[in-house]
Formats: structure tokens, sequence, C-alpha cells
């Protein structure tokens, strides 16, 4: 008997009993990886048994064929371990079998395993590789797709849940670079859509189940490519094919257009009239990268900006934007409107609302709008319609507050404009107040005006404000303001300077003006023919015929005061020669004073046109015909001055011309012939103190100092020829009374004035 090592203890025999243990436990896993080798191995032939590959062909083409009413072809089924991989699927177009509606040279299928032992085929992935699927509309607008659908609804047991058959149903199908193209016979349009993705897990109609997909898409616009791609990530629901509940929501949503990213998310809900939401960032645009989406010029940028989007397929092809809001800042809007796809152009209608607006930043977006130097705030009301890049504006309505803008020689401060287009904008409406418009060196303060354009006329029916110290009321309208027929005007002004005046006037028309460039021969001929100066030089080939009356409560000259000016007139057919100068004129005041008449004449050449007959009355005075005691008056104090003329052919008919004054009366009528520079007048003149004798050719009946001369030949040099008798004592005065009367409807068409 061996007797024991001693240094053999305790862990020595525990050591070699768990080396016992695990021997064992490894020789029991080798038996259980070699069974379950041996019934993978088995299970693979029994698929392979159970389900040949002919067999397993046989199913899917027949299940797929009763569901989607069209043949389709499979070319293989190859039974693997994981499942099957199919080679050439192809399912064909039912009107036109040679048509493919989709084709997949490869597509893999896995295969449930423990179904197989009750002899059922699920599926647990269906991966589509490369498939091409081809959409067509015929002529009379249905989809190759349609039936589809309806099959699908027929199969659907009553009162019980519709399941899909064998061939539709997986845990997770997927889509993997396919390519998509829709031909449109119906609209004559072609859609392209490539590396197509798509993945669904437990596909199932009844219940809500989450998908991925992407695709890329390339068109063209105006002659120009754009290419796209667009990934979602969500869920979908099919609602049992109740299409009005179906729905797809996109927690994740990007879209990359020419380059430029949008992210967001998405929704739509119910076919084939679906509701759809959005929102999502965009980037900032260049006036360039705009523009290759638009025909038109487009000079304006675009910044980073928050869409949020409520929109419903209305119809075939159509797009309803029942909300649309745009958080771009300085910008902030908001829009409705129609996207109609049917015709051979997409066409849009839409309303855009602007909300404040700064207009110190309006620079921001457009730089040309820098030079005006906005400010204060905008908001208004923007109607496009037109093709989709050739969008125009139909009408607008618009509102400033605190205004400030410049154009050329105009600068708007303050105030605050309310203004809206309509009818292709050929229709506007102003409304300006509490603001001031300075302009051609002159300021209006206070103004208040309102005006409209209707086809083409212009009509300003209120106009009022301050211009220097006085109160300006006016009320126009204009015919064809494009290419102006008929100017009409009436208005009142209380007070004004003549000086003042006279440099507006020769800011908006500089010819007017001495210090117009003019050579020293120009000049000359224009100081000895004030006809041409005032009337001839000035006057464009084309302008326009007008009526107004306007009134003057008071007009202050540096030697001369007019109170109660009043002037209506009615001309037409003015042109430069003024040979068809056709209308008439009437020009009153007083009472007032002329401190120098001579003086007035000489400075200013519409005074030497208005006191005509004074010119003549002073060259008698040159020519001695009175003493020195008779001379006629340099300075004038006079009650009343009033002229009525006639113009017909450019012949200027002095119906009346007369002069109430305490120190002389005076009467003139006659013709000036404009266009040949000729003049033919009579003038009556009397003095009311005398105390000299005259000749008896020099009195009238009461002795009084009195003249009558006929004035002929050239407008500016004409004869002078004294009348040699005595003047009644009244000739004067019934000459006065007579053209007063005669004077009664020849301005008829003032009463269009009414109308203002």
């Amino acid at each position: 008997m061996k007797k024991g090592n001693p240094h053999r203890g305790f862990f020595f025999y525990t050591w070699k009993g768990a080396k016992l243990v695990l021997k064992g436990v490894f020789r029991g896993l080798r038996v259980v990886f070699l069974l379950v080798f041996i019934l993978l191995i088995g299970g693979y032939f029994v698929v392979q048994k159970v389900f040949d590959e002919e067999r397993v062909k046989a199913i899917l083409v027949t299940q797929l064929q009763d569901v989607l009413r069209r043949p389709v072809q499979i070319d293989r089924v190859i039974i693997t371990p994981h499942g099957m991989k199919l080679r050439g699927v192809r399912i064909r177009e039912t009107s036109d079998p040679t048509q493919t509606l989709l084709y997949s040279e490869t597509a893999i299928v896995t295969v449930k395993l423990r179904p197989l032992l009750d002899r059922r085929l699920e599926l647990g992935h269906v991966r589509l590789i490369d498939p091409s699927i081809h959409v067509t509309r015929d002529q009379k607008g249905g989809w190759n797709f349609a039936d589809i659908f309806a099959s699908t609804r027929a199969a659907r047991p009553a009162g019980g849940r519709f399941s899909l058959p064998v061939s539709l149903a997986a845990d997770l199908t997927t889509i993997e670079g396919g390519v998509l193209k829709v031909d449109d016979l119906h609209k004559g349009r072609s859609y392209h859509f490539d590396k197509l993705n798509l993945s669904v897990e437990q596909f199932d109609v009844d219940r809500p189940f989450p998908l991925t997909a992407s695709f890329n898409s390339v068109a063209t616009i105006n002659g120009k490519t754009i290419e796209g791609a667009v990934a979602l990530e969500g869920s979908m629901s099919l609602a049992s094919f109740d299409w009005p509940s179906a729905y797809l929501r996109a927690a994740k949503l990007k879209a990359v257009i020419d380059g430029n990213v949008l992210r967001g998310t998405g929704a739509l809900t119910g076919l084939p009239e679906a509701a759809i939401e959005l929102a999502f960032t965009a980037p900032a645009l260049s006036a360039a990268q705009i523009q290759k989406y638009f025909t038109a010029r487009i000079d304006w940028d675009f910044p980073a900006s928050l869409w949020k989007a409520r929109l419903a397929l209305d119809g075939p092809r159509q797009v309803e934007f029942k909300q649309v809001q745009v958080s771009a800042p300085p910008l902030s809007a908001s829009g409705t409107g129609l996207l109609d796809l049917r015709g051979s152009t997409a066409t849009l209608r839409a309303v855009v609302t602007i909300d404040r607006f700064p207009l110190e930043q309006a620079a921001s977006i457009r730089p040309a709008w820098g030079k005006h130097k906005l400010a204060g705030t905008i908001a208004g009301t923007l109607a496009y319609s037109g093709p989709l890049s050739r969008l125009k504006l139909d009408s607008a309505s618009l509102r400033a507050s605190s205004l400030v803008a410049s154009f050329a020689k105009w600068r708007i401060d303050g105030g605050f404009l309310a203004a809206s287009v309509s009818n292709e904008l050929s229709d506007l409406k102003v409304e300006f107040s509490s603001g001031q418009v300075s302009a051609y060196n002159g300021v209006l303060k206070d103004i208040s005006l309102s005006l409209t354009l209707i086809k083409g006329d212009l009509k300003v029916s209120n106009l009022a404000g301050r211009w220097i110290d006085s109160n300006v009321k006016l009320k126009a309208r204009i015919l064809n303001v494009s290419n102006p027929k008929e100017v009409a005007i009436t208005g009142t002004i209380d007070r004004l300077r003549w000086e003042e005046a006279q440099q507006l006037v020769y800011a908006v028309f500089p010819k007017l003006s001495s210090g117009t460039v003019r050579t020293a021969a120009q000049e000359a001929e224009d100081d000895s023919k004030p006809w041409l100066r005032i009337f001839k030089y000035v006057i464009p080939k084309r302008f326009p015929d007008t009526v107004g009356h306007i009134t003057i409560g008071s007009v202050a000259h540096r030697n001369a005061t007019f109170n109660n000016t009043d002037a209506v007139w009615e001309i037409r057919g003015v042109t430069p020669s003024l040979d068809r100068l056709t209308g008439d004129l009437k020009l009153g005041f007083g009472p007032g004073r002329v401190t120098d008449i001579p003086a007035v004449q000489e400075a200013n050449k519409f005074l030497r046109i208005v006191f005509l007959p004074f010119i003549y009355m002073h060259k008698m005075n040159n020519l001695s015909v009175f003493s020195t005691k008779t001379a006629y008056p340099q300075t004038l104090d006079f009650n009343r001055i009033e002229g009525e003329y006639g113009l017909q052919g450019g012949v200027a008919t002095t119906r009346c011309f007369y002069v109430d004054s305490p120190q002389i009366v005076a009467f003139a009528d006659g013709t000036a012939d404009l266009g040949k520079e000729t003049v033919d007048m009579k003038i009556l003149t009397r003095l009311t103190s005398y105390r000299d004798p005259l000749p008896e050719w020099l009195v009238d009946e009461l002795n009084r100092p009195a003249l009558a001369v006929r004035v002929r030949g050239d407008l500016n040099k004409p004869d002078l020829e004294p009348r040699l008798r005595k003047m009644a004592s009244d000739e004067i005065e019934k000459s006065v009374e007579e053209c007063k009367t005669k004077a009664k409807g020849r301005f008829a068409a003032v009463e269009n004035l009414k109308t203002l």
C-alpha cells in the first residue's frame, strides 16, 4: 500500500476535482453545438425538401398576381439558410404586358424559421436592390397603379382585419438605390427620381409603422437644371386603406435644393385630398441664387428664414396654401395661395401679408433701396398670379408710418401713407397725411392727400397743406397720365409770395429761368420777343389740354400787392408754334397796389403780359401826349383789374380788359396773333381828375382826360394810333358792362371741375 504524498493537501484535490467537472462541461457543450449544427443543416434541408425553389416561386407568383392583378415574373428563387434570393423580379402592365411597372434584378427575402415547422412562409426582411419603377398616367388621366388599391379593398373580409398576402407581409421592407420614373401623358410631363431609398418596419395596413425614405430628383425650369434630394424619418399609417384617415409624419425632414439645405418636420394626412403641415428652416439666398428660378430680373437677397405652412391637395394636381408663415428677420410675412399643376406650365395665385417691417433695414434685402434713405415702418398685402417662374403683382395694399424716403428731387418726411393698387397695377389709390414733402426747393407741410388712378386717369380729390406761411387746397384730374390728354385743376391758396412762387416755377421749368444757359444772341432775341420767351420756348411738343380754376387770397410782390386773385381757364391745342391754340382765359384781382408798373413789367415777363394794356398806355406817355401832370401814374391803387381772353387758332382775343381805380379807369379789347406775333387792340383810358385844359380829342364829354388809341402791327413794336375825337362820358363803363354780359356761359368746360 502506497502512502500518499505528504505535500499534497486540500487545494491539490480541490483543483483536481474542478478539472474533472470542466472536462464534463466542455464535452456537453460540444454535444450541444453539434446538435444545433445538425438541426440547422437539417432545417435547411427540410426547407429545401418542403419548400423547394420551384414551389416557392409558384406560391410567390400566384399570390402577387392575385393581389396586383397583373402579370408577375420571377426568373429564379434561391433558397439559402437565411431565406430566399429572388432574381429577375418583374411586374408587368395589365393593358400592355410588354411594359413594366417594376423590375428588380435582385430581391433578398429572409424567412422566419419557426413558422416553417407549420409549413407556413413568413417573411422577415424584404430588400429590393436597385429596382426600377415606372409610373404612367394615360391620356384620360388614369394611373397605372390605381387598380392595385381597388383590388386590396375588394380582398378585405367583411367586418374583419385585412391581412396582406405573404408576398407583401414582412417585418422590414427596404428599397435600396431605386429609380422612379413618372410619365404623365395627360399633362405632357415627365419626372425622374433616382437613388430612392425606403425602409418600412413592421408593415401593417391596420396600425402605424415606422419608415425612413430618401431620394434624389432632377428637374428643369426655364431651361435650367435643378438638382434636389429629400430624406425623412417618421411613421406612416394606411388606416386599413381608409385613405382619408391615412397619414405620413416626418419627425425629421431634410431637403437639399442646389446645395441649399432645408431642415424641419412635416405631416401628410388623408388621400387623395391630403392635408400637409410643414415647418423648416432655410438658409440665406443671394439674388444670383434666386435668379435661377425666375425669368424676371431679381435684384434682392433673402435672409435665413423659418417657414411654417399648412397645405392641402385640392383636387388633382392642385396645392392649396391655407396658411404660410415666414420669419426672416427683419422681415415677417404670411400668405395663402393656390398652386395649379394641371396645365403645361405651373401657375400660382397667392396673397402675401407683410407685418411691420422697419424700412431702415430695406437695403439689407435689396441694396438698390439704400439710395432712397428709407425710414419708418411698412405693412401690407400683396397679391400675385401667373406662371411660377414669371409671377406678376396683381394688387397691393401698403401702409407706412413715420415714412421717410428720397426720390431724385423729392423727399418725404414723416406722416402716414396708405396706398393700394389693383386691376393688374392699373388702378391706384393713395392716402397721405401728417407729413411733409420737399421738392424743387419748396416744402409742403402738414399734408393731406387723396388720389386715385383708374384706367390710366389720375384724380387728386384732395391735396391740402402749408407752403411757407400759406394754406394750399387743390383738386386735380389728369386724363391718360402716361400720355396726358387733359389736365384739370381747381383750388385755393390764401397767401402767395411772388418771388418764392417764381423760384419754384423756375425749378420745375428751368427754361423759364434767366439762369438757363443761353447764348447772348438768344437772350437778346428772347427779351425782344416776350411771347416766345414765355410760351414758345418752354412748350414741349406734346402738351395736354388744361382747364382750371384757382383763387388766391393775396399775392405779395416787392413792387405790388394783389388781393382776391381769381383765374379761370380752358386751353386746348397747345403747341410750340401756338397756331392751334384754342380756349378761354379769365383773370381778375383786386383791390391791390402796384408801386412801380415799369419795374414790374421789366422784372417779370408774365406780369408784362398781364399789364400789356398799361405798356401801351405808358408808350403814349413816352410820346408826350400828356403833360407831366396828366401822365399815367407809375404807382397805381386799384379796386379791381379783370381780363377775359378768347383763344382760337392761335389768335388771342382780349374780349374785355378793364381797370377800376381811384386814379384811372381803362378798358381794352382786340386780338393778338401769337403765331404771327401781330396785334390789333383798342384801348380806352380816363383819368379821374385834371385841372389844365386839354384838346377836345383828349377829353371826354365831361372834360375829363380821356384817350382812345388803336395798337396795331408787330406785337413787340406796334404802331400807336390815337383816335382824334372826344370820348363819350360813359363809353368805358358801357364797354365794360357789355363785355361782362357777353362773358356769360363762355366757360362751359369749367363745369367739369365740379366733378373733382
